[in-house]
């Protein structure tokens, strides 16, 4: 089944709302500015995911303040991926500036692939598979291939180097 990125982001969405969250999604341009991806992996770890870190962005809002959430948004994932999981991933490959600018769908798909990784590697993977079962049918394959995704764009420390810092 060959899925555009626009309907794997919609069912992606449709996952997230099945969360209790401080705000529905309306749609994946509301992902954008990294609040609602990042307050979704505060419930995998709010260690590594501080949601009061993250600035509130007004819809149409300014996007140097969500590049700004999307850089500490990575900056969580790579260090969930390394120290929690002991992985690295590809996340520094993502283009956040046309996430952040022109709300760019691929490079959105590419991040949010990797922020569902990581829920369903943590240790309440349970709760998150379980939110994913309770979707449709369709959604659930969508969810699982995401899945098959973000694993293909992880790998064991030590393996391959991608993703090693570059400060």
């Amino acid at each position: 089944m060959e899925t555009s990125t626009s309907e794997t982001l919609a069912s992606v969405v449709e996952w997230i709302n099945s969360f209790e969250l401080s705000r529905q999604c309306e749609s994946h341009d509301e992902l954008c500015d990294g609040r609602i991806l990042c307050e979704l992996l505060s419930q995998a770890s709010g260690a590594y995911f501080d949601i009061d870190t993250m600035t509130e962005v007004p819809a149409g809002g300014n996007w140097a303040l969500m590049l700004a959430n999307l850089k500490k948004l990575v900056k969580y994932l790579e260090n969930y991926f390394r120290e929690e999981l002991g992985k690295i991933s590809d996340a520094g490959d993502i283009d956040l500036n046309l996430i952040a600018r022109d709300k760019d769908s691929a490079q959105l798909l590419s991040l949010v692939e990797l922020v569902v990784g990581a829920c369903v590697q943590c240790e309440e993977r349970a709760f998150f598979i379980g939110k994913i079962m309770e979707l449709e049918e369709e959604s659930q394959a969508v969810l699982k291939a995401t899945i098959q995704a973000a694993m293909a764009r992880v790998a064991p420390l030590g393996e391959g180097g991608a993703g090693e810092e570059e400060e």
